[in-house]
């Protein structure tokens, strides 16, 4: 599994606690989990199986807060094992090219 994460070059929005967490996580099962900060990414992708989503809505930066106005998002699901796995190399590339 794999889990990268990094927008802007420094980490004001960022969860330490989840941060520290996750990173223990990928220690302790170095050969099973990744947990890497990007230089800069703003996807929001899910790959897992035959499935390949891509959307604008910021799944684990969203509050849920009842005062916020309606804002469109907008995404696409892909369930085609040969286009996921292409995206999944190419994700995984881009993975290990921006490593902090």
């Amino acid at each position: 599994m794999h889990i990268a994460y990094g927008y802007e070059d420094n980490d004001t929005k960022t969860d330490p606690a989840a941060v520290r967490k996750l990173t223990n996580l990928a220690d302790r099962y170095r050969d099973k989990f990744t947990f890497t900060r990007l230089k800069s990414s703003h996807a929001k992708v899910l790959v897992y199986d035959d499935v390949w989503a891509t959307t604008s809505f910021n799944w684990l930066s969203f509050r849920g807060d009842p005062e916020r106005t309606y804002r469109m998002e907008e995404g696409s699901l892909v369930r085609n094992r040969q286009i996921t796995d292409t995206q999944y190399a190419r994700y995984l590339q881009l993975i290990n090219e921006q490593r902090r």
